[in-house]
Parts: C-alpha cells; sequence; structure tokens
C-alpha cells in the first residue's frame, strides 16, 4: 500500500524509468558469443566469428594478369545481344585482381578494330560508362573481321610500358566471315610476345574456323558458346584459369639410373612424350599448372632376371604380367636366406622442371629428383628356369605413385 506522500501522477519520463528498473533482466551466464569472449560453453551461433565486424575477405593472390577483351559490335548485336555483352564485361571487370589491368577493344563498326579502353586496373571510376557507351553501330552489309579487333589488340598489349607477367587476348564474336589470310601475321606477333588468343564463338551461325586457328597457334583455347546467356559463365572460366596459373610448360624428365634393371615401355597421361634412342631417358611434357591441380601419369616398365638377354622380350602382354606374377611369387620355406639376400636396387629416377612465370625465360626445377627403388628378392634355380620362356613383368600402379610424387612438392 503506496503512501499518502508519494500518491502523485508520474511524467512519461518517469514512468518509463520506472518500467525498465523494474522489469527483469535476463543476464546470460556465459560470455556472449559476438564482440565478447568466449567461455568453453558458448554456442556456436551463425553470427560467430572471428573476424572483426567490419572486416572484409580478402581477395585472392594471385600473378598479376593483363588482358584485353574484343567484342563486336557489327548491327548483330541489336537487343539482347549486346546487353548480355555488356552484363559480361562488367563482370569481368569486378573480378580482376588488384594489380590485374583490362582493355577493350571493339570492331565491326566499318572503321576496323577500335581501342576503347586502354590497360587499366578495376580501380578506374570511367568503366561505367565506357561499358553502357556500348552499342551495335556496323551497318548490314559490313564484313565484320575478327582479325582486325585481334590485331588491334596486340598493339594495346605491345605498347605497355610495364607489362604483367601473364598477357592474353579474350576474343568474341559472332561473325559469319572471316578472312584467314591476315591469321599469319597476327600469330606471328603473339607467338614473339607470348601472348594467347582465347577465343569465343556466338551462337549457331559463326564461323569458328579463324577463331580456332588462332587459338590453337597461341596455345589457347576455343570455347562454343551456343547459348548467349552462358557468355558471361565462359569468361569466368577463362579468365579464372589465367589468374590461378602457377607452373608454365612443366616437363616431367624420367632417367633410368646406372644399375636399374628396368626398360621402359610405354608411358602415358601427358601432352607429348620424348624418348632418347639410349632407351635410359624420356620426358612428358605436361603443359601449364594451376593451383590445385594434378598430373597422373602412367609409367610402364619391363624388368629383366639376370640371365635374360635384354632382346628376349615377350609379344604378348598377358604372358608379361602372369610371368610377373610368377617371379614374385614362390615358396616361402626358405624365409631366413631369402632375408640375407634382399637388397634395394634403384629403378627410376624422376624430376620436374617448370617455367618461372614471374621471372621470364627462367626456368626452375626441383631440388633433389626422386628415387624410386624396389626389393629384389632372390630366386632359386627352379624358378629362373620358368622364367626364360616370358621373364617381363610391368610396375604400373606402384611406379607411377612413386615417380610422381615429387610434384606435389612445388605446387
Amino acid at each position: 500500500m503506496r503512501s499518502p506522500d508519494y500518491e502523485r501522477e508520474m511524467s512519461e519520463e518517469e514512468e518509463a524509468d520506472w518500467q525498465r528498473s523494474s522489469r527483469p533482466q535476463r543476464v546470460s551466464s556465459v560470455a556472449s558469443s559476438w564482440g565478447a569472449g568466449k567461455s568453453v560453453t558458448t554456442a556456436a551461433t551463425e553470427y560467430t566469428s572471428n573476424f572483426p565486424r567490419n572486416a572484409t575477405l580478402a581477395s585472392t593472390i594471385h600473378v598479376p594478369i593483363d588482358v584485353v577483351v574484343v567484342v563486336p559490335i557489327s548491327s548483330s548485336m541489336q537487343g539482347v545481344k549486346i546487353n548480355l555483352v555488356r552484363d559480361a564485361l562488367k563482370f569481368m571487370v569486378n573480378t580482376l585482381g588488384e594489380r590485374d589491368r583490362m582493355g577493350l577493344v571493339t570492331f565491326g563498326s566499318g572503321g576496323g578494330g577500335v581501342p576503347v579502353v586502354g590497360m587499366t586496373t578495376k580501380a578506374w571510376p570511367g568503366w561505367g560508362n565506357i561499358l553502357t557507351s556500348i552499342k551495335p553501330v556496323g551497318q548490314k552489309s559490313h564484313r565484320a573481321d575478327v582479325v582486325e579487333g585481334a590485331n588491334v589488340a596486340m598493339d594495346l598489349l605491345m605498347q605497355r610500358k610495364h607489362n604483367n607477367p601473364i598477357a592474353s587476348i579474350l576474343l568474341i564474336s559472332d561473325a559469319s566471315t572471316s578472312d584467314a589470310d591476315s591469321v599469319d601475321f597476327v600469330v606471328s606477333r603473339a607467338e614473339a610476345a607470348k601472348i594467347t588468343i582465347h577465343s569465343f564463338g556466338l551462337g549457331t551461325a559463326h564461323k569458328p574456323d579463324t577463331m580456332i586457328e588462332l587459338s590453337t597457334r597461341t596455345k589457347a583455347s576455343y570455347t562454343y558458346v551456343k547459348d548467349w546467356m552462358m557468355l558471361r559463365e565462359c569468361l569466368a572460366g577463362c579468365l579464372g584459369s589465367m589468374q590461378t596459373l602457377s607452373h608454365q610448360n612443366v616437363k616431367l624428365k624420367l632417367k633410368l639410373p646406372e644399375g636399374s634393371p628396368a626398360k621402359f615401355h610405354k608411358i602415358s597421361g601427358a601432352l607429348q612424350i620424348t624418348k632418347r634412342a639410349t632407351g635410359r631417358d624420356a620426358e612428358a611434357a605436361l603443359g601449364d599448372l594451376r593451383f590445385g591441380d594434378k598430373r597422373d601419369i602412367l609409367v610402364q616398365l619391363v624388368v629383366l632376371p639376370d640371365n635374360i638377354n635384354q632382346d628376349q622380350l615377350p609379344q604378348d602382354s598377358w604372358d608379361s604380367i602372369v610371368s610377373g606374377l610368377e617371379a614374385l611369387g614362390g615358396s616361402m620355406d626358405n624365409d631366413a636366406e631369402r632375408a640375407v639376400s634382399v637388397e634395394e636396387v634403384p629403378l627410376i629416377q624422376a624430376d620436374v622442371s617448370w617455367g618461372d612465370i614471374l621471372r621470364d625465360g627462367t626456368t626452375m626445377q626441383m631440388p633433389r629428383p626422386s628415387l624410386l627403388a624396389i626389393t629384389m628378392l632372390p630366386a632359386g634355380s627352379g624358378q629362373k628356369k620358368s622364367w626364360q620362356g616370358s621373364p617381363l613383368f610391368p610396375l604400373t600402379h606402384t611406379l607411377c605413385r612413386g615417380a610422381w610424387n615429387c610434384l606435389p612438392l612445388i605446387c
């Protein structure tokens, strides 16, 4: 019961203060999972984070690239087509890294290739206005030639005062005609400057011959974009492959060291295989590798017993496998004798070399080669006689893993 002395009306402000002070407060028994220290009993929530509130994820670190995009503005690019091209270009600008640069060239307007933007970073504020201004202006009777645009793109890259380690041209075209006679000149310039030309053929009516030749001869890729809606995704895949490039012109060098009883039978899984005349050395070209890439190289060897001539090779592969199993098998009665005579024999040596992207013309290799050795068990005289008909056995899976495990050390 209130005292009469306190019987008075409270103001709205006092009433609000009284309600706040009298309302029971809910206090957590543990520290909050957001913005404060956490105890071992703090429950993880969707708001739990080790980063400050205003933190942003760092952009992916990669080797800086220079890329020139060549787009058509002929009369065939009306309506939704030019809108999709603008959308793809905006995506590419936003995807560039801080040190990446992009140039823009148009063709098909009747005046040949036109440089619109030189080599510029994504921080340039004029990108929005430039991309909005791209419109089809070509005449219906004009013959749009992709080679003209590629040649102007080469001019932009050749005029750079500072060169990023990776340079490429992305050529987009829906043209149904092309001039194959001028391809050689553009390709020779690109090969001399080590510039790749990736091409993208739009729609079902375009003529791909020239674009395929430009891309193939510069060791790049041609992409058939049947659906215009997929243009951005195709460009994203190409740009992502350039930004994740880690090793150029990777080569796996295989050697049979002195004392190895093996002989090369077959090597598969590489772009190109080269064997020396001696038969003791081989080289597998793997091309360019990117972060996270893995290459499986299958190396098949044949191993001859001591009492078999090198020229006595079986012709049937199945006989080789059967004889190999017989060679590896046998009686286990003489385990003590076998343990005494076991020896490690060097079988094959593998080394990896690659081109350093940051230092043009420099070839790098592993600190030391990787050597694979096998355990040789002695054979009884009775077993040796049974091998003479088909003495070989292939080492495939085990050898492949042993020789190729050296590459993850550099990737």
